[in-house]
């Protein structure tokens, strides 16, 4: 099993790096252009980027459908791409940044160029980070602030729930 998702990993990476090289506005995979600050919030954020995890980020639309075009004559299979120019984003409300404790940001864990900021914050939105589950239930139903909270363990409470 291990192997195939080696395989599976550098075939995407692949695609990507001749996307790259062939369109110019093509920056790569949504996992290759951020990083956790530190190595606890691996986990959680790996939860909190869920399918965009290979998502290509792109600068416009007009990019997109080129390498969508590209993929589709080479038979290279499917991918979803981030447009940096069309993509919408709502503002992070400041109170989230001052929570306390071990709350934090998903998008404040993140390293990453400043240049796909948008596209990060579209993959992570309003997410928080804390250490413990006890910890997530509290703020989610005890403080009652709807956002997504992910434990560092992954563990997930939704806004909705």
């Amino acid at each position: 099993m291990i192997i195939k998702i080696d395989a599976r990993e550098k075939r995407i990476a692949d695609i990507v790096e001749s996307l790259k090289r062939l369109f110019p506005g093509v920056h790569g995979r949504v996992s290759d252009l951020c990083e956790p600050t530190q190595r606890k919030y691996r986990m959680a954020v790996t939860v909190a980027m869920g399918s965009h995890m290979d998502s290509v980020i792109v600068d416009s639309s007009s990019v997109a459908i080129e390498c969508i075009k590209y993929m589709k004559e080479q038979r290279l299979g499917v991918a979803q791409f981030i447009p940096l120019d069309s993509v919408k984003v709502k503002a992070v409300p400041e109170q989230y940044r001052v929570l306390g404790g071990s709350y934090k940001l998903i998008l404040d864990v993140l390293k990453f160029p400043s240049l796909v900021k948008v596209a990060i914050q579209y993959v992570v939105g309003d997410s928080i980070v804390c250490d413990t589950f006890n910890e997530a239930r509290a703020l989610r139903y005890s403080r009652q602030i709807r956002v997504r909270v992910i434990t560092l363990k992954g563990q997930i409470i939704h806004r909705n729930a």
